[in-house]
């Protein structure tokens, strides 16, 4: 005896199973994407203005094609921001990128999440 099954519509099926890991990781990188500026926003917020430079060299990198944010201080001239940071010995601590990134943390997990079931909904 013999059994003949056919699936229609299994070619667009497996098409979308095997763009769903892009679709995965371009959701991820849009979560990344959309809080980083979030939380580099909210650093240059907090910054202390003594001079108003620190806020001004507040920057985001994106590294890892996205997945992965790097928020600070770059500029060669502003070695003085880890000290705004974490205080010195005579100088009290004015933190802001920690705070920052404190304030938007669970939303971060949260986004990417809400962005991976969009994505594969999408898809349907």
């Amino acid at each position: 005896m013999r059994v003949r099954v056919e699936v229609d519509g299994l070619g667009p099926f497996r098409r979308t199973m095997l763009a769903l890991p892009e679709d995965i990781e371009a959701a991820a990188i849009d979560a990344v994407d959309e809080t980083s500026q979030e939380i580099e926003a909210t650093a240059q917020r907090l910054a202390p203005v003594r001079t108003r430079n620190l806020a001004g060299d507040i920057t985001r990198r994106m590294r890892r094609r996205g997945l992965i944010a790097d928020i600070g201080v770059w500029a060669r001239d502003a070695f003085y921001s880890i000290f705004a940071e974490f205080g010195t010995e005579k100088a009290r601590e004015t933190p802001f990128l920690g705070p920052a990134f404190e304030a938007h943390a669970r939303k971060l997990r949260r986004r990417v999440g809400q962005n991976i079931r969009a994505r594969v909904r999408g898809r349907r």
